[in-house]
């Protein structure tokens, strides 16, 4: 669409591994500067390092004087965090437990997502939320060939997203 909305300007899609290197084409007739464009907030689930090597990456991909375009979530009160990430609804729990169903669907398994809850908090010090599923009782499931123990109250990390605050 923005291809169509701005002619003059050359949109080249790219379907491709974000993480891994690759080479971007050149429009042909076309020179200038390079854009790269990470819309919404997923380099926030990345670890800080990983967060700088991915954005090394784009630099090399882009060339000298490229330029990009990162969407971030940005630090805020915790109470907002919290609302967004233990929504009232549940949306995020469901997404969340999500994980333990394709588990058993894909992979033979037969967790009892009943006796699991979502769980996440702001951690300030981190700069992140953190993202959890939560036994809520001792249990054992099945996973292909291997038995796991969950004690109660043990967490499954799942998530991070790491918040961002303008210099």
């Amino acid at each position: 669409s923005l291809a169509a909305e701005f002619p003059d300007l050359p949109v080249i899609a790219v379907c491709a591994d974000y993480t891994r290197p690759l080479a971007l084409p050149i429009p042909m007739g076309r020179s200038g500067t390079r854009v790269g464009f990470f819309p919404g907030s997923t380099i926030g689930n990345f670890e800080p390092a990983a967060a700088a090597g991915f954005l090394m990456n784009c630099a090399r991909i882009l060339g000298p004087g490229g330029e990009m375009i990162v969407g971030v979530d940005l630090k805020k009160n915790s109470d907002i965090l919290d609302a967004a990430y233990n929504d009232r609804s549940g949306v995020t729990a469901a997404f969340n437990l999500n994980l333990f169903e394709r588990i058993n669907r894909e992979l033979d398994a037969d967790i009892d997502i009943t006796q699991f809850e979502h769980f996440a908090f702001y951690n300030d010090v981190m700069g992140r939320v953190e993202i959890y599923i939560r036994s809520l009782v001792d249990q054992e499931a099945r996973i292909g060939g291997w038995r796991l123990h969950f004690s109660r109250g043990e967490l499954v990390h799942t998530e991070y997203s790491y918040k961002y605050a303008v210099p």
